[in-house]
């Protein structure tokens, strides 16, 4: 059965590349997006990982 919720491959990267330089700052700039924008990619990534890895996963809540 196929996840209602898909992973955006863009926050993937933008999330790799956070975690490449160690700083939300230095991935914004090497994207071309504001801190905040590179932020935001990466909590709603979190949330569908949490989705993905829950043992409550089949609920409507994800």
């Amino acid at each position: 059965m196929q996840n209602k919720r898909s992973v955006s491959l863009n926050a993937v990267r933008i999330f790799v590349l956070a975690a490449r330089h160690l700083s939300i700052l230095k991935a914004a700039t090497e994207v071309g997006l504001t801190p905040s924008a590179v932020s935001h990619q990466i909590k709603k990534l979190e949330g569908n990982w949490a989705c993905l890895f829950s043992s409550e996963a089949t609920t409507s809540s994800c």
